[in-house]
């Protein structure tokens, strides 16, 4: 159907009876015989269409939580079946929507989520901001020669209080923990007057 094409007040009002009742605009789209796309460029452009989807909606969302208060406070009763046979009803209840129904009408006293408010629950003025970082060898005064060093004791050894731990161990090819290296692990630091060691590479093997 195109754009063009004239949509009858019938399929109008089938389009927003149907909208009021499941809140579905496909639904309403294929009772009425109007393609989705082409109901939105009517909410976009036939005066007063938009406001009726939009009351639309509103009375199928409080039919939704008139149902779901009906299942919380009233409850709905579930048959009883002994040996086969329904002897009864008991009435079930939904704490789970009554729940969501007291956040939703009560959120100060209900939601979870945590609110900061000002003095006399006034809008909050941040004076600064505080960023936090995560440690570096640079907050540890461990810049040397303008290279970034890790810890070492006077003959040139890594400490070993920033050597990896168990939690870091990862399989290895051959099926045993090894210990997962990354390009954050400091290299040996030569002593005085020590030539520096040979670094091999996988060309060299």
């Amino acid at each position: 159907m195109a754009f063009n094409d004239p949509i009858t007040d019938e399929q109008i009002d089938t389009f927003i009876d149907v909208l009021t009742k499941s809140g579905n605009v496909s639904f309403a789209c294929r009772l009425a015989g109007i393609s989705h796309s082409h109901s939105y460029y009517m909410k976009k452009n036939k005066a007063g269409f938009s406001d009726r989807w939009e009351e639309a909606l509103k009375v199928a969302a409080d039919s939704l939580e008139e149902e779901a208060r009906r299942r919380a406070v009233d409850g709905v009763d579930k048959p009883v079946f002994y040996q086969g046979a329904c002897v009864g009803t008991m009435k079930e209840y939904s704490d789970q929507l009554l729940i969501q129904l007291l956040k939703a009408h009560k959120p100060d006293q209900f939601n979870e989520r945590l609110q900061v408010s000002g003095p006399g629950g006034g809008q909050l003025i941040v004076d600064h901001v505080i960023t936090l970082k995560r440690r570096t060898p640079e907050m540890e005064g461990l810049v040397i020669d303008g290279q970034t060093k890790k810890p070492t004791d006077q003959a040139g050894r890594l400490e070993n209080h920033n050597q990896p731990t168990s939690a870091d161990a990862q399989p290895t090819p051959g099926g045993e923990p090894g210990i997962k290296v990354g390009i954050d692990v400091a290299e040996r630091i030569p002593a005085e007057g020590e030539e520096e060691p040979h670094r091999h590479s996988t060309k060299d093997r």
